[in-house]
């Protein structure tokens, strides 16, 4: 291969094997210029072979005229001494270029920055409104519509809406149960009253028919029967009156009214009866308080029977190694061993005391020196 520097043309000179035959390929400036420059490149460069001295330039001469930093490149074409030179033009580093390398990268968190915008004004503050208006939603209290969520998710709004008439179910489901609430606390005072009522004509016949007792045992009998009354009708009345605040029976009230009915029918209109109570300020529950009023009203019983003139002392306190309880004492020199309690004792009050103590579910102490019955019972917090 040679170059013809004057004729702008690339000579290749060939034979055939017998060397008989030979062949020249003529490659003109234009026809190399069109194959070996790249039709995509914007960066000024000039291709030139040389051979010797000679020197063919087959493109342009826009690098020679550029001013900056030139890149050359040469390697051999085939097997000859031509060598093609590739000379590019490197632009100085302008604000322009810095720009175009850091496009992509700002690009990138242009898109981010919007995407996060429109993500956080159209669906992330939307939520936090509604979850904020949830979580202020007070029982029996419709949400208000959510006016300041816009947000072209239709599930958001649906969401919302949901909310909206959840929260006005509640409502009327509020409103219906204090009505029927109030419905019932009527019904309620209705039946106690009623109760009451009955409870005090009880009472009313069987102090008529004392009344016209015949024989002393029979008065006792009726006097007897009108204590149990009475002390039914106590617990009762003080359930009534500690059903509002749902704190149980008051146990000092109860007891104290049961001291006070039982003076007034002691003998000799309770003249002589001495009572004393000492009692802390507990609750029990009405399934308690009946049978106590039943046992202190048996126990008192008992003591008048025996001796009229007794002193009787009703103790009630809390138990410090069993939180939860309380210790209720009827104590009287009446009640210590004798053999007129003996007597009494082995009839009626040894059952109606033992039957008692089975509903407390706790069993009944005696000292008999000191004439002291005591029993636990829980009480309410």
């Amino acid at each position: 291969m040679s170059l013809l520097p004057e004729k702008d043309t690339l000579v290749a000179r060939t034979t055939s094997a017998d060397g008989s035959l030979v062949a020249l390929i003529f490659y003109g400036r234009n026809y190399l210029n069109r194959i070996i420059s790249p039709s995509s490149s914007t960066v000024r460069h000039q291709y030139v072979l040389t051979q010797g001295e000679k020197r063919l330039s087959v493109s342009g001469s826009a690098a020679r005229q550029a001013v900056g930093n030139l890149e050359k490149v040469s390697a051999p074409v085939g097997p000859s001494d031509i060598l093609l030179t590739l000379t590019a033009y490197n632009p100085p580093k302008t604000w322009a270029r810095t720009l175009s390398l850091f496009l992509p990268l700002l690009m990138w968190f242009s898109a981010a920055a919007i995407g996060w915008f429109v993500v956080n004004r159209l669906l992330i503050r939307p939520l936090v409104l509604l979850r904020r208006a949830v979580a202020a939603y007070q029982p029996g209290v419709p949400l208000k519509p959510l006016e300041k969520v816009r947000t072209p998710a239709q599930e958001i709004t649906d969401l919302g809406e949901t909310f909206r008439a959840i929260s006005e179910d509640v409502a009327t489901h509020e409103v219906e149960m204090s009505e029927s609430l109030v419905r019932q606390r009527k019904l309620t005072r209705e039946v106690h009253h009623r109760v009451k009522n009955n409870l005090q004509i009880i009472a009313s016949l069987i102090n008529l028919h004392s009344r016209s007792a015949v024989t002393p045992d029979a008065a006792d009998a009726y006097a007897s029967i009108q204590r149990r009354v009475d002390a039914l009708s106590v617990v009762h009345r003080n359930h009534f009156a500690e059903m509002e605040e749902n704190r149980g029976v008051g146990i000092r009230a109860l007891v104290s009214e049961l001291a006070a009915g039982l003076r007034a029918s002691g003998t000799d209109g309770g003249a002589r009866l001495a009572i004393q109570i000492d009692s802390a300020d507990l609750h029990v529950s009405q399934d308690i308080a009946v049978p106590v009023a039943f046992l202190v009203t048996e126990l008192v019983e008992l003591a008048m029977l025996c001796d009229p003139a007794a002193t009787i002392r009703i103790t009630v306190h809390l138990k410090d190694d069993e939180p939860g309880r309380a210790q209720i004492s009827v104590a009287s020199l009446a009640l210590s061993t004798t053999p007129v309690l003996q007597s009494r004792l082995e009839g009626r009050f040894d059952r109606v005391l033992t039957g008692l103590s089975r509903q407390l579910r706790a069993p009944l102490r005696r000292d008999e020196e000191e004439g002291i019955f005591c029993i636990d019972i829980p009480i309410m917090d």
